[in-house]
């Protein structure tokens, strides 16, 4: 028996050391750097209106949720929580040197697709590389943010390093990895076929699951329907646009999900950020006022076909202040 507590107690030992070492490495060892692998064929189309217009839209509903200051420009600013360690959110006005100016078009396509920097280092997990956008939306959107428009004009502002917890590290090492490069074009999915729209509305532009599946944290990016708890709600939220809320289920559950709501009903909430029984929803859930009928429409759909979550988030997008 004294020869087997001892055997334990150098395995229990040993197990520790490992422990001792992994954890110094994770907390003094540089993180991963990867390809650049930059795309050819860039071709941003400035100038054009409605390219401008489609941009416009896609970054009022989506990148001034984090990026938008209390100036009203996208110069960028402290993430308010300390869950990942001191983070800044990065300035996407056109200053030359802290803003988007210092990237080339070709630069910024790879780095919005994948979270690479051309440098090879990778961008922090709460950016999610949009590699599923197509081509059509994602120049749209660097087309604006190149334009003149009041939100993007120059603005000096530079941001402190990130200072990345423990935490932090071990999920930018082990879990938050890199979008892919692309082959070639990103095709826009077609406009007749709803629920290959909605699903490439909800899950490669607007990041729908991101928030509405079970954590950021088993999130998978690369699949989304693949994420844990995928649209059933319950993931904690809040703190750069509002106060922490739980996410709503948005799968067809009769009693806590969306099972007995119309596409009137979702309309208003995803646009009026109103509930069908009159009370309006938290302020962490944006209105996406942009969005037209159609697009509204090919969500509803998509939402339809996922697969029912018996999650008891509250129904309604997010839980009401």
């Amino acid at each position: 028996m004294s020869k087997l507590f001892k055997i334990l107690l150098w395995i229990l030992g040993g197990l520790a050391v490992l422990i001792a070492l992994a954890a110094t490495y994770n907390s003094l060892a540089p993180l991963p750097v990867y390809e650049v692998r930059l795309p050819e064929n860039v071709t941003i189309p400035y100038g054009d209106s409605l390219a401008l217009a489609q941009g416009a839209r896609i970054v009022s509903m989506n990148c001034v949720i984090c990026h938008r200051n209390q100036d009203g420009n996208l110069a960028g600013r402290p993430m308010p929580e300390k869950d990942f360690g001191d983070v800044y959110v990065a300035n996407l006005t056109n200053h030359p040197e802290a803003g988007l100016g210092r990237y080339t078009d070709e630069e910024l396509v790879h780095l919005i697709r994948t979270g690479i920097k051309p440098d090879g280092s990778q961008l922090l997990p709460f950016m999610t590389p949009y590699f599923k956008m197509s081509d059509e939306d994602l120049y749209s959107v660097i087309a604006y943010l190149r334009s003149d428009a009041p939100l993007v004009q120059p603005v000096e502002k530079y941001w402190p390093d990130n200072k990345l917890n423990f935490l932090a590290k071990a999920l930018t090492r082990m879990v938050f990895k890199p979008g892919p490069i692309p082959d070639g074009p990103v095709p826009s999915p077609p406009l007749d076929d709803l629920v290959t729209r909605g699903k490439y509305l909800a899950d490669a532009v607007f990041n729908c699951y991101q928030c509405h599946s079970a954590s950021f944290e088993t999130n998978n990016d690369h699949e989304p329907w693949l994420s844990e708890g995928y649209y059933g709600g319950g993931n904690p939220v809040g703190g750069v646009a509002g106060p922490l809320t739980i996410s709503a289920n948005l799968t067809m559950h009769p009693e806590y999900g969306l099972g007995e709501w119309t596409l009137d009903d979702f309309g208003k909430a995803i646009r009026q950020a109103r509930r069908p029984d009159g009370r309006m929803l938290s302020s962490t859930m944006p209105p996406f006022t942009s969005l037209t009928d159609d697009e509204v429409a090919a969500i509803w759909a998509y939402l339809k076909t996922v697969p029912i979550q018996d999650n008891n988030a509250p129904s309604g997008l997010v839980v009401a202040d």
